[in-house]
């Protein structure tokens, strides 16, 4: 079949909206017509031409919801029609890492070429003169239809609407799934977030829920810091950059550093930090603000590198970085996926931050400069 698709064809360049050959699904693998897509810091970072898996010209996209339209021959999982949403961990449920109870790093489609015949990821797109597309992952959500395997498809609720939950698989989860262990953070915990995304609101919901005594936000637009004090953040403060180049008016304290600040509102202590925003000085910022002896940063973001004085860690501190939440914790992508969703539906969760700037598939280019213009926006592409 044809099928319309966003590919860039040079690192940095505009996205191109081209018609490519979409083949059947393999065996393993299921035809899924989208309906929205999220556009990820993740698809930035490829496309810049930093990401060294990143290879050109490449499909984008790896957040997605959509439709079954056609299954292979060996899917047993899914049925033509059902609601699904694409997740960039795969879960085969068969490996050795799906098996063992503290990971989420299955190994069906993980570390495989982008085009690899293997486990069901097939070469599915093609130019109309028969070249090969690479995929950023087996989603390729910035297309009307897409083959994907089995492994990276999660059946969803019917009810659940695709704009709201489309980048469920991949940024709720991510910001979220670390706090689904009953022990991740402590009642009485003081806790930092850095960078203030659509599930923001959610994550502070989630920290006051497991008992957190106080929830500051960095962000670096006033806007973000704006949400993040209507959504229940006690302070909402700018990154030191900010702060040096006046940025940081009105989001903090004239003169003082964003580690004396936090200190001040926290008596020395932090807990817990958070860090969203792919940005390397924030992921520094998120380990030495935590507290010696015993503060735990997750990472939940991509960077291209990670800077940090190793006498942090020394002192310490627990840092880890994450897909989908915890993967060395246990956070699988089925059942915790279908957890939110279920919550956001019962309307204990609110996502309603998720769907910043809907667009459609012309205007994918809008989407990642609203995304280069501030990191915690979410656009959507809607099919």
């Amino acid at each position: 079949m044809i099928t319309r698709a966003a590919i860039a064809r040079a690192p940095g360049a505009p996205l191109e909206i081209v018609r490519l050959r979409l083949a059947d699904p393999g065996a393993h693998e299921a035809l899924v017509e989208i309906k929205a897509a999220a556009i990820c810091a993740a698809d930035a970072f490829s496309r810049s031409g930093a990401d060294p898996e990143g290879v050109f010209p490449i499909l984008l996209g790896h957040e997605g919801v959509g439709v079954v339209r056609a299954i292979g021959r060996q899917v047993r999982t899914l049925r033509i029609g059902d609601h699904v949403l694409l997740s960039p961990p795969a879960e085969c449920r068969a490996c050795a890492y799906c098996l063992h109870p503290k990971t989420n790093l299955c190994q069906a489609v993980r570390g495989l070429p982008r085009n690899a015949r293997r486990v069901g990821v097939s070469e599915a797109f093609q130019t109309l003169d028969g070249a090969p597309i690479h995929r950023r992952s087996p989603a390729s959500s910035f297309a009307n239809f897409t083959v994907a395997p089995e492994a990276t498809l999660l059946r969803i609720r019917d009810d659940a609407p695709f704009e709201m939950v489309c980048a469920m698989g991949c940024e709720a989860c991510a910001s979220l799934g670390g706090l689904f262990r009953p022990d991740r953070v402590r009642p009485g915990a003081r806790c930092v977030i850095f960078g203030f995304g659509p599930s923001g609101p959610a994550l502070i919901d989630a920290l006051r829920g497991a008992g957190a005594l106080s929830v500051i936000c960095v962000a670096a637009d006033p806007q973000a810091r704006a949400r993040a004090r209507d959504a229940g953040a006690c302070a909402a403060l700018a990154p030191d950059p900010d702060r040096r180049s006046g940025g940081g008016v009105g989001g903090g304290i004239a003169g003082l550093g964003l580690a004396g600040e936090v200190a001040s509102l926290t008596e020395g202590r932090v807990d817990y930090t958070f860090e969203t925003t792919g940005r390397v000085a924030a992921m520094r910022d998120a380990l030495e603000i935590a507290r010696a002896g015993w503060g735990e940063t997750l990472i939940v973001a991509v960077a291209p590198a990670i800077d940090a004085k190793p006498g942090a860690a020394l002192e310490g501190r627990a840092w880890s970085a994450s897909a989908l939440g915890a993967p060395h914790e246990g956070t699988a992508p089925r059942p915790e996926a279908t957890r939110l969703i279920d919550w956001m539906m019962e309307g204990t969760l609110s996502l309603d931050d998720a769907r910043t700037h809907p667009l459609p598939l012309d205007r994918v280019n809008e989407g990642f400069d609203l995304l280069r213009d501030d990191a915690d926006l979410r656009p959507i592409l809607v099919y």
